[in-house]
């Protein structure tokens, strides 16, 4: 097997003895990032010396360029009220308010919150809800509990 690494082919695996069986195949993984370039090729050549000497089988070629693990790292969250971003923190709970934002008693507002790190924003998470000034809730007057013990 030769590679081309933008200039001269490059031979980057030979065999000379049989390997592997019809039901029982080599498996090769060989890296060649070292001849990594925009002009990159693979070829593959047989040769038996002019004896018409058996068969070679190559099958599911597989050529990836596997990116390196980056660490992701947590920088901030962003926050939105109804699809406008608010601003960024770093702790993770937020209380609308923060930010100088103004709630109306009795209006559904949609919050949004989107992770940042270091390799990337996240997918924002909604969710919608309806403001309840504190000195317009209702507060339950009496709480019963029961606690259980066990299966049952």
């Amino acid at each position: 097997m030769e590679v081309f690494d933008g200039t001269d082919w490059v031979l980057v695996l030979e065999q000379s003895a049989t390997v592997g069986a019809w039901g029982a195949p080599d498996h090769k993984v060989i890296d060649v990032t070292d001849y990594a370039n925009d002009a990159m090729q693979v070829r593959f050549h047989y040769d038996d010396d002019g004896l018409w000497a058996w068969y070679w089988g190559i099958d599911n070629v597989s050529i990836t360029n596997v990116a390196p693990v980056v660490p992701r790292s947590f920088e901030t969250y962003k926050i939105f009220l109804d699809g406008t971003l608010l601003g960024e923190v770093t702790e993770e709970e937020y209380q609308h308010g923060g930010f100088g934002e103004t709630l109306v008693d009795g209006e559904v507002y949609t919050t949004g919150v989107a992770a940042v790190f270091t390799t990337g924003q996240s997918a924002t998470a909604e969710f919608t809800w309806l403001y309840v000034a504190c000195e317009n809730y209702d507060a339950p007057t009496a709480f019963t509990a029961e606690q259980t013990i066990g299966n049952t």
